[in-house]
């Protein structure tokens, strides 16, 4: 590890709350489309050979931080008809700012595209990806979308920072590997402050990871610069973290929005009586499965599936269940 990683940010913390929140939408989806909520097969029991992922960040002309992602999962499912695909969710808002999270496409590993959806749920994007053809052996998902409002402005450190998950915590397959690569623009990289770092592991853990920064090969010629870093053998719910700093000011701080909670969800959706009609559906659907079902099944099965057959994939890397437990430095 190099002498220029900053003071040591624990992951942050997860909150059983947008579990809940996952298992809600998924029981409301299975009963309104007339599907049992119990299979034969366990939909999450498959593993991921790798994770790569290449971010892009930049400014635009408005100061606001803006990255462009692309990320390509190889997943490993039985050969046998169990899996239609994978689902992934990607937060809409990172402690109640707005990071206008917008999917651009998903293609296999010939660059062909995969059918996807792109589910606005108030607090996450829901990305089913496939059909209802089921999927057997190595299938390679290739995910690119963009959001904004990434980089964050910390009182304790003045500075701005990308504080960034990867792959995420929310997942119950292991991983072969984890790659991740963060490139700076040509035009903000004169900002860097030199403090980069890189942590491994479940949430909170303390593990640090190598990460390097060297000149960006993909933008030859210019001051771009590239930070990676690369796990192996991650087990499940472990996460590879990137932090770079930026001088303070860097990038425009946008303040939380009114209509998000400031926790990481939003409270009002979109409806004119400032309720969402699907969330309250789902929460009614919810407790009246609990009682044919169980709470348990609830909270540890459909949390991480859907009822068409997808492992589902949570990204939380970009939302804090309560902002108090969020970025907190040690005090020691």
């Amino acid at each position: 590890m190099h002498g220029n990683a900053p003071t040591r940010h624990p992951l942050r913390r997860r909150g059983r709350r947008f579990v809940r929140v996952v298992a809600a939408l998924a029981v409301a989806t299975a009963l309104a489309l007339g599907m049992p909520l119990a299979a034969s097969a366990d939909t999450s029991d498959f593993t991921f050979t790798s994770f790569d992922a290449d971010y892009y960040l930049s400014r635009d002309d408005a100061g606001h931080s803006t990255l462009r992602t692309v990320e390509t999962f190889v997943a490993k499912f039985p050969n046998f008809d169990q899996n239609r695909g994978m689902v992934r969710l990607l937060p809409n808002d990172y402690n109640g700012v707005p990071l206008h999270t917008t999917v651009e496409s998903v293609t296999d590993a010939t660059g062909a595209p995969v059918n996807f959806e792109a589910l606005d749920r108030g607090s996450i994007t829901e990305v089913p990806l496939g059909t209802d053809e089921f999927v057997r052996g190595s299938q390679t998902y290739t995910i690119t979308y963009t959001q904004q409002n990434v980089v964050r402005a910390f009182a304790d450190t003045k500075n701005d920072e990308l504080y960034w998950d990867t792959n995420g915590t929310g997942f119950d397959q292991p991983f072969g590997s984890v790659t991740a690569r963060v490139h700076v623009d040509p035009g903000i990289a004169e900002f860097l402050t030199g403090n980069y770092a890189c942590y491994s592991g479940v949430q909170a853990d303390t593990t640090r990871c190598e990460i390097t920064q060297t000149p960006d090969a993909a933008v030859p010629g210019t001051t771009g610069q590239l930070f990676a870093s690369s796990e192996r053998t991650l087990g499940p719910r472990e996460n590879v973290t990137v932090a770079i700093g930026f001088q303070p000011g860097t990038f425009l701080q946008v303040p939380a929005s009114a209509g998000y909670s400031g926790d990481g969800y939003s409270d009002g959706g979109y409806s004119d009586s400032g309720v969402d009609p699907a969330t309250v559906l789902a929460f009614l659907v919810l407790g009246v499965s609990i009682l044919g079902v169980g709470a348990a099944w609830g909270y540890r099965r459909l949390a991480v599936r859907d009822a068409r057959g997808r492992g589902a994939i949570i990204a939380q890397y970009t939302a804090c269940p309560r902002a108090t437990t969020c970025w907190r430095r040690p005090t020691s």
